[in-house]
C-alpha cells in the first residue's frame, strides 16, 4: 500500500512510505522488545535508560542516512525538502510532528515502558518454548553426542523476538510434536 500518495511533495511521501515499511518497522519493534524489561516505573531515570536511547538515535540515524540515500539527497537538502513540506501541507506537517515527538527522550521512555507487557509475554513463551524443548529431549538440552547430524540442535525453536516469529515458533514446535507422534503411531 502506498501510504505516501496523499502527500503534496514527492519526497514527503516517500518518506511516508519508508517509515511505514516492514523494512523500517520491524527493525525497531525488534530493539524496543529486546529492551522494553530495562525500564520500570519508577520516577528515577536510569544511566541505561540514556544508553538504550542513545542506541535508538543512532538506529534511527542510520536508516534516515538510507532513506537520503535512496533519495539522492544530503541532509541539508532533505531538511529543507521536509521544512516546506512542512509549512504547504498540514497533513505533512501533522506527520513530521510525529516523527519529532516520537524522537524526544520522554517520549521515548514512555514508549519502552507500554512495550513491557508485549516484552514480558514473549519471554514468557520462549521459556515455555525451551522448557518444553528440554522436556522433549529428555532434559539433555541439546547434543546428546551421537552426531547425528545434530539434529537436536537443528530442531530446537528459536526464543521468539516479535509476535511473528512466537507464532511461527509455536506452530514449529507443534508440527514436531505432531510429525513423532504419526511417525511412532505407523512404527507400531
Amino acid at each position: 500500500m502506498n501510504r505516501g500518495a496523499g502527500y503534496q511533495d514527492g519526497t514527503m511521501g516517500s518518506l511516508v512510505d519508508f517509515t511505514s515499511h516492514k523494512n523500517f518497522q520491524k527493525p525497531f519493534e525488534n530493539f524496543f522488545l529486546e529492551h522494553a524489561l530495562k525500564f520500570s516505573d519508577d520516577n528515577e531515570h536510569q544511566l541505561q535508560y540514556t544508553e538504550v536511547y542513545t542506541e535508538f538515535q543512532s538506529m534511527f540515524n542510520e536508516h534516515m542516512k538510507e532513506f537520503q540515500r535512496q533519495q539522492g539527497l544530503d541532509e541539508h537538502e532533505l531538511l529543507e525538502k521536509l521544512k516546506n513540506a512542512e509549512d504547504d501541507d498540514p497533513k505533512a506537517a501533522h506527520y513530521l510532528k510525529i516523527i519529532v515527538a516520537s524522537m524526544e527522550y520522554d517520549a521515548f521512555v514512555k514508549l519502552m515502558r507500554q512495550m513491557r507487557g508485549r516484552a514480558r509475554m514473549l519471554d514468557s513463551e520462549s521459556k515455555t518454548e525451551a522448557k518444553s524443548t528440554t522436556m522433549q529431549t529428555g532434559g539433555k538440552g541439546g547434543d546428546d553426542d551421537d552426531d547425528d547430524d545434530d539434529e537436536d540442535t537443528k530442531s530446537q525453536p528459536k526464543p521468539a523476538t516479535g509476535k511473528a516469529e512466537a507464532k511461527a515458533a509455536r506452530s514449529e514446535a507443534k508440527a514436531s510434536k505432531g510429525g513423532d507422534d504419526g511417525a511412532g503411531k505407523a512404527a507400531k
